[in-house]
């Protein structure tokens, strides 16, 4: 039986969803007010007493961005730094700018992760058959 594909901190998340330290926090305490997300206190890491100290399930995570049970092949993917619509933009072979790639996610014909900030993050193995 798999462990599952493990805990974030505050610094994955802040990576993960291309923010600095501030919002990756305010964003985990949005998701654990307002959505239930719940810190992964376990005997292994003891009690939380410094803020890198706060630990997520990746699981939760991605429930909490819109994806639910992620096969075990694509966890690894899951994980990666999310791209912004500017750097989507500059990578996609077709030339649309990153005004038409938020339209496109705000009307859903673009899978995206909607962050409780307003911000559109997209992960690249999702829309890369556009891109270059």
């Amino acid at each position: 039986m798999s462990e599952g594909p493990g805990l974030a901190t505050i610094s994955d998340l802040m990576r993960h969803w291309n923010v600095c330290w501030k919002v990756a926090e305010a964003i985990a305490d949005h998701f654990e007010d307002k959505r239930g997300l719940e810190r992964a206190l376990t005997k292994k890491y003891g009690k939380i007493k410094t803020r890198e100290q706060r630990w997520y399930r990746w699981e939760d995570i991605w429930e909490m961005e819109g994806r639910v049970d992620v096969p075990p092949k694509h966890w690894s993917r899951m994980k990666e730094r999310l791209l912004t619509v500017t750097e989507l933009a500059s990578r996609d072979n077709k030339g649309r700018s990153a005004r038409t790639f938020r339209r496109d996610a705000a009307n859903g014909t673009l899978p995206s992760v909607k962050l409780p900030i307003g911000k559109h993050l997209f992960r690249e193995f999702e829309v890369e058959l556009d891109l270059q």
